[in-house]
Formats: structure tokens, sequence, C-alpha cells
């Protein structure tokens, strides 16, 4: 009997064995889990490189096969002297033949990695891919974008000329070009990078230069013109030497600026601004314009901008936009012609309501007289005689000279027939005086409107306003404003509205 019970422990123990050999596997464990398994019945050896591994191996393979080809020996060397010959697995190489690279100083290793990644794309693609894709463009390492074209064989990468299209090098492709593939200057480095070339655009250049020198303005507050990204593409309008300078002549008078702000000197740098901070614009636009307004990246908005910018004579594509030549800025033309600034109350966006609710209304009765057929109600919401019931208009682009100053409301009764009482209002307006100090002046108080007709009342006779609101952020609002008040007391408020209703403020030029 114990010799039964030995062996079928025997027996038992060889089957767990045979078992035990049939489930053992190699486990890879990662935070506790099993990230891989297998059967170590199935493996026959195991081998541990590093991360990397194959893709150096296959880097090495694409490096190899450039160095196989004699007319790539130039660009071969490029690579290995940058350390790029790691670096070639999953990309497009766009390699120049040595006629091409004859003049590049080897040595000089900034440049030499400045033209390989204007070289080489971070995917790999092939020519029938490119011609199917929707633009043709493809990023390099440098993140400009080039644009491919083809027609039959003659292929072209950002303006280069293939010699040998699509060789597959493991999971890279290489194609040979005929000439380097000029650098592609993005909107901010072609305007302040000196050209090759005289090109006609030094004083633009100068201005860029100046104001950059200062501050960093343009970038800051006119769109970021270095940037490569899809999201920052954007369309330049570039005057000509001559357009500048044209210009300039014509906005100098109108950029004064008093002594305690820099006098002369402020006022260059003003009208420098006043040029530079118009030229640009968001997104895509070719000329002729196909937009009926279009708005500068400072806020400017121009009507008819083919006619506003009808001097252009060519343009620029760029790596992140496009740049339209201007021989003459015709914006400027009329500007020492003064005009009457008519600032319609229910059309500015510089309006700034305190305790009030504001409200843009439509009237078709033709028996008031209003501009444009609208105005702007203001409905008092203060809960008490303490709180001031006010509006504030920001006076855009006022040109120096002497002002006489209207203001024009509408009655009540005509969008609420229940009330028939007149306004009481104040009128204060702030600006730089001749001195260069902010001045707020008080210019007709108490003055009371007709309560059943369109009121014109003249705040002030004359107002000189010595200088050109010039301002670099175009989220800061200008200095002068013109503000209307509610002088209602408390006594006075079965005669007067706290509310009121503004079609128009009128500034007249005085001869």
């Amino acid at each position: 009997m114990k010799k039964i019970g030995i062996l079928l422990w025997l027996f038992m123990v060889a089957c767990s064995s045979i078992l035990s050999a049939k489930t053992d596997s190699l486990f890879f464990y990662k935070s506790g889990k099993i990230v891989f398994g297998y059967p170590l019945t199935d493996i026959d050896s195991v081998t541990f490189v590093p991360i990397d591994y194959y893709a150096l191996k296959d880097a090495e393979t694409v490096f190899k096969t450039i160095q196989s080809m004699p007319e790539l020996s130039i660009f071969a060397e490029m690579l290995q002297k940058a350390g790029y010959e790691k670096k070639l697995d999953y990309k497009t190489i766009w390699a120049p033949v040595n006629g091409a690279l004859a003049g590049v100083d080897l040595n000089d290793l900034t440049a030499v990695r400045k033209i390989l990644d204007n070289h080489i794309s971070d995917k790999a693609i092939t020519t029938t891919a490119l011609l199917h894709s929707w633009d043709g463009s493809i990023r390099m390492l440098n993140l400009k974008k080039l644009y491919f074209t083809g027609q039959g064989t003659d292929y072209q990468i950002g303006g280069a000329h293939f010699l040998q299209a699509d060789i597959c090098a493991v999971h890279s492709i290489i194609h040979t070009l005929k000439e380097k593939i000029p650098y592609p200057n993005n909107i901010w480095e072609f305007i302040t990078l000196p050209p090759e070339q005289g090109d006609g655009m030094d004083t633009l250049r100068s201005f860029v230069r100046s104001i950059n020198k200062a501050s960093n303005d343009i970038l800051t507050y006119l769109g970021k013109l270095d940037d490569e990204n899809d999201y920052s593409y954007c369309t330049a309008i570039l005057p000509t030497d001559q357009a500048c300078l044209d210009a300039y002549n014509k906005l100098f008078p109108y950029c004064k600026a008093p002594l305690s702000q820099g006098g002369l000197t402020k006022q260059i740098e003003n009208t420098k601004w006043m040029i530079v901070r118009d030229l640009f614009f968001k997104g895509s636009y070719r000329f002729p314009f196909t937009d009926s307004t279009l708005t500068s990246t400072f806020g400017t908005m121009f009507n008819h901008p083919n006619t506003a910018f009808g001097g252009i004579t060519s343009t620029i594509w760029l790596s992140n936009g496009m740049a339209h030549r201007l021989n003459h800025l015709r914006q400027y033309d009329s500007i020492d012609v003064l005009k009457p600034v008519k600032i319609e109350a229910e059309s500015v966006a510089g309006i700034y309501p305190a305790h009030l609710d504001t409200m843009t209304i439509s009237n078709s009765d033709t028996n008031f007289d209003i501009s444009n057929g609208r105005y702007l109600r203001c409905l008092s919401n203060a809960t008490s005689f303490l709180q001031k019931v006010e509006l504030t208009f920001s006076l855009m682009n006022l040109k120096p000279h002497k002002y006489a100053v209207y203001a024009v409301f509408v009655p009540s009764c005509l969008d609420d027939s229940t009330d028939s009482r007149p306004y009481k209002l104040n009128f204060i307006m702030t600006y730089i005086d001749s001195t260069g100090q902010t001045k707020t002046n008080l210019l007709l108080q108490g003055a009371v409107t007709n309560p059943s007709q369109v009121t014109k009342i003249q705040v002030a006779k004359e107002v000189n306003i010595p200088y050109y609101a010039v301002v670099h952020n175009p989220n800061t609002n200008p200095l002068e404003k013109f503000k209307i008040v509610s002088s209602v007391l408390s006594s006075e408020k079965e005669i007067y509205s706290r509310s009121f209703r503004v079609d128009y403020i009128l500034l007249e030029p005085l001869e």
C-alpha cells in the first residue's frame, strides 16, 4: 500500500512539472502591471537594446544611402558636421547636389544647420502624395511652409528643381535637387532683415527698426509676424520708400507731442507708428480684395480697401503670409483736409455708460430728423441720486485743430409716449492742452432739451485740440473723451428725466 502511494505521488509531481513547463512565460512589468508576456518554450533568445536602437540603425541606413551618391557628398558632410546623420529616420530629405552647395562654409555650423533645417521635413512624403495634397505644402524642420509644384516630370519645392525624386531609404524618402531651396522669410524677417539687393523698402525697414528699438509694440500689438504657425497667417501692405516718405510728410504735422512727452523725438516716433500700425491684416487677402471692408490688426477699419490700397504693384509670398507691395498710401491723401467729425452714438464702439442701460433704437417717423434713422437710448438704472448717470465717448483719430462742438438729442416721446420730460445735461471734454497736460473742461452746464423735438445743443464755440491722439496699444482708449452727464437733482425728478437719447456728437473744424 505504501509503495502504491509513493508511485502516485511521483506521478503527480511529473504531471505538475510537464504542466508547469507548458505554462512558464516571460513577463514584463510596468507599475506593477504585466505589459508583455510570451511562453518560454517559444523564445529562442532575449536581447535588450536602447529605446532608439532601431531608429538609429534606420537613420544610419538613410545616411549611408546619401553617402553612396557622389553628387551628394557635400550634403552628406553637412549632415555629419551638424550631427544630423542620426536623425534621418521617418524624414523627407531634399538634398541639393554639390554644385548647389559649392559656396557653403562647412565650418560655419549655424549656417549649415540653417540650410539643413530648410531641406528636411519631419515626415516621409512622396511626390505622389504631395501632388494629391490640398495645397501641396510641407513644413520643414525650421517650421517654414514650402510649396511643391509638379507638371509632368518637372517638380519643384520652394522654387528648387528636382533632379531625382522618390528614392526610398528604409522609412525615409530622398529627393535630390538641382538647386538649394531659397530660405523663405516670414513677414517679420522680410521687413527687418536687409535684402541681398535693394528692393526699395529701406524707409519702411528703418521705421520698423526705430520702433522696435524703443519697444516691442509691433509684435505685441500688431500680430505674431514672426510666427510660422497657420493660425498666425497674415497679409502685409508694404509701401515703397517713396510711399513711406509721402505719408510721413503728410502725417508729421499732425503727430506733435508736448515737451513733457518728448517733443520732436516723440513726434517722429508717433509719425512712424501711425504709418506702420495699419499695414497688417489677420488672414489671407489676395488683391484685388473681395471684402468690402478690411480691419487692420491694430483695429482700424478700411472701407473700400481696393481704393485705399489701390497702388499695389506686386505680391510676395512669404512663409507665414503674403505681402503686397504698394507705391502709394492713399488713405493719407486727405489727412490735411479738415472735415466735420460726426460720431453716431448708436454705432460707436468706444462708448462707456455709467448707471445706464443702452440700446439702439430705429425710427421711421419722418416728422423727426434723425441721422441714419437710428439713435442710442440711454435709460437710467441708478438707484440713488448720489450715483452719476453719464455716457462717455472716446474721440478716435481727432486731428489737431480748433472745433465747435455740438450734441444732438432725441425726445423721450419717440419711444415712450408717457414721458414728456426734457433732459438736463452737463458736458465735459478731456484732452491734452498746449502745455502737454491732461485737461478736463466742463464745457456746458445745465443745458435743457426740447421735450417734443430733436434738439441740437452747441456745447462749445471753440475747443483747441493741439495734438493728435496717437496710441500704441489698440486696447487703450485715446485720452480724448467727450462726456454727457445728467445734472438732474432729486428735487427735479418730476421736471427732468435722468434718462436721455443721443443721436450724434459733432465737432466742426473752425477756419
